[in-house]
């Protein structure tokens, strides 16, 4: 590596950030699981990023 690439490695470096991905469909067990992580998992819950994906397919109670 040379150095330009070491410093700009390193400048990324900065900006690495821990995070965790949790895909929810909307129903009853992915939102259990949400507030049990919320409730009892607080060091995780603050690097959590709750994701919905809406496909179009999902029954109409997904969207109420």
């Amino acid at each position: 590596m040379n150095e330009f690439d070491k410093s700009r490695y390193n400048q990324l470096k900065m900006f690495e950030k821990e995070y965790h991905i949790l895909n929810l469909s909307g129903g009853k067990d992915s939102t259990a699981l949400t507030f049990f992580i919320k409730g009892n998992m607080p060091h995780i819950h603050e690097k959590l990023e709750y994701v919905f994906s809406d496909t179009g397919l999902d029954l109409d109670k997904t969207y109420t």
